[in-house]
């Protein structure tokens, strides 16, 4: 069950997209939504690290005052925003706002909820290069509940790729698809990339069986291939529009939620993924 969404506050494209995606979650799963704005404390200690000439102990500790005080005016802000446009919708919500380590504040506050939902970019997650923002990756490693991971351009939600090879948390993706799906009657999409078509055969069976349990239609595909590759070309071909899956397995998976293949899947795939993860 789907009851209460953290949602990452962020003064960003990115933020807003999230934003969209929380409210439109929330309102099908009538779920709560917990606004959470953190002050990045590496900024507030800027004035200790940078060069003033002439200024005492006393001026450094009243700038980085000012400071604390000009980033947490902000993010409230930016939570009052957030804040009216779940009101508007009709959705229920709390806020809070802590001054920490961005990813451990995230972590701290997601026992607490069913989903973490942060952007893709921005303040809370810059994706630059091959690999993931380092709040993102931190927060997947650290965390024990789902992190769904925004683009940008916010669209309704009405097909879910899942793609599966068997392994534990494979299985947690699942299952967390078919919860997301069930509600509105969404088709998923599963997807088995296997150098052998019968193992990748005998996994989509598997699943297919999985989800009718939950009374969900699926369609299979086996594929073999880069798995990048395979998952983003899949998703633009059958027209996905969330990608559910585990962020670690059995098989070349395995590091795919630090690796640069996450990356490549966000950046080319250009929908929300969610990496399921229930084990420490």
């Amino acid at each position: 069950m789907l009851n209460s969404i953290l949602l990452i506050v962020d003064d960003s494209k990115y933020g807003r997209s999230a934003l969209d995606y929380a409210i439109d979650l929330a309102r099908v799963h009538q779920a709560r939504i917990s606004l959470l704005a953190v002050v990045n404390i590496r900024l507030v200690q800027v004035p200790f690290i940078l060069p003033m000439p002439g200024a005492g102990v006393t001026e450094q500790e009243g700038n980085i005052g000012t400071v604390h005080a000009r980033l947490e005016q902000g993010a409230q802000r930016n939570l009052d925003e957030f804040r009216a446009a779940c009101e508007n919708a009709g959705v229920q919500s709390e806020t809070s706002i802590v001054t920490g380590i961005i990813s451990s504040e995230i972590i701290k506050k997601s026992g607490a909820c069913d989903l973490v939902m942060m952007g893709q970019s921005g303040e809370y997650a810059s994706g630059r290069g091959q690999r993931l923002g380092s709040t993102v990756e931190s927060v997947v490693r650290g965390t024990t509940r789902p992190v769904m991971v925004t683009q940008w351009l916010h669209r309704p939600i009405g097909r879910i790729l899942v793609p599966y090879d068997g392994s534990w948390y494979a299985s947690g993706a699942l299952a967390l698809a078919a919860e997301l799906a069930r509600p509105q009657d969404l088709p998923v999409v599963l997807l088995a990339i296997q150098e052998v078509p019968a193992d990748a055969e005998r996994l989509l069976a598997e699943a297919s069986l999985c989800l009718s349990r939950y009374s969900v239609t699926s369609r299979s595909i086996a594929a073999r291939g880069p798995v990048d590759a395979e998952i983003v070309s899949t998703c633009r071909r059958e027209q996905c529009d969330l990608i559910v899956m585990g962020a670690y397995s059995h098989s070349r998976l395995r590091k795919l939620f630090v690796g640069s293949t996450t990356a490549r899947v966000m950046r080319y795939a250009l929908c929300p993924l969610v990496l399921f993860r229930d084990r420490i």
